[in-house]
């Protein structure tokens, strides 16, 4: 294996042994279940999964989230096509769940989105995020 990325995650629905859930709260329509050493990809075509290059910002995450439970679990894991930067993320933080959707699918009919993008500077993806097509859990971290 190459490059070590980290992804958070949380003990899955039910706490069902080795199933993990996306760490934020968020629409069944975003919400990945990761299981260990098995590919996640993202449910909605054109889009893709978040995890960081590093421990020490997936650990910083965990702490400032504003939906820090104790359940939160980082996970060292192999990725798919790792990139910093993605086109749409370059202005779009903390997206809204509706827009985000509607963004990728405007992406994918190769239709112009940057209209529903918000350019506010002051807000920001978490410090290293890095953007991939498909992420595999590998060992839990301790």
């Amino acid at each position: 294996m190459g490059k070590k990325y980290y992804k958070v995650v949380r003990q899955g629905r039910y706490n069902t042994e080795n199933v993990y859930d996306s760490c934020r709260t968020i629409s069944p329509e975003l919400k990945c279940s990761y299981s260990l050493n098995k590919w996640t990809y993202p449910l909605v075509k054109g889009s893709k999964l978040m995890v960081f290059d590093n421990l020490s910002d997936a650990i910083t995450f965990i702490i400032n989230t504003n939906t820090y439970d104790l359940d939160d679990i980082i996970f060292e894991c192999e990725v798919k096509k790792p990139s910093k930067k993605w086109a749409i993320f370059r202005w779009l933080c903390v997206p809204q769940e509706n827009t985000y959707i509607k963004i990728c699918k405007l992406r994918l009919q190769k239709k112009k989105f940057t209209h529903l993008l918000d350019k506010d500077e002051n807000k920001h993806i978490p410090y290293g995020t890095v953007f991939c097509d498909a992420v595999k859990l590998l060992k839990k971290v301790d």
